[in-house]
């Protein structure tokens, strides 16, 4: 994982908090089972591809963090831009997030999220 500086520390955990925070009141959608199971664990409540079609509200797409990733993240924000059920689509958190915790998939994400903040914690 990237070395913080105090500032950089604090700035990226206050990105990390927002993001859960929108976390909370979002339908995510994640690639497969693994990661729903991670979210799961913290709390979140996440969506395959294959619910997509249920989306509503605020949605934030957090695919896998590699080339097929980027394919199905734009795959599902175009079939949900025109769905009247949708209020907002969020794909930049998913580009945060990978790149804070350094993950290539959101199977690791509550673990890589416990040791951000162990390794914030040794900064501030």
């Amino acid at each position: 994982m990237k070395s913080y500086t105090y500032l950089e520390g604090r700035k990226a955990m206050k990105k990390i908090k927002a993001i859960l925070e929108k976390m909370m009141n979002s339908f995510i959608i994640v690639e497969g089972k693994k990661d729903v199971e991670s979210l799961k664990e913290m709390g979140l409540k996440a969506h395959t591809i294959l619910e997509m079609n249920k989306a509503k509200g605020d949605v934030m797409i957090l695919t896998d963090n590699d080339r097929e990733g980027d394919r199905l993240a734009k795959m599902i924000y175009d079939e949900l831009l025109p769905n009247p059920n949708v209020n907002t689509i969020d794909t930049n958190s998913r580009k945060i997030l990978c790149s804070i915790l350094n993950i290539k998939t959101f199977e690791s994400f509550g673990r890589k999220i416990k040791e951000f903040e162990n390794e914030i914690m040794e900064v501030i």
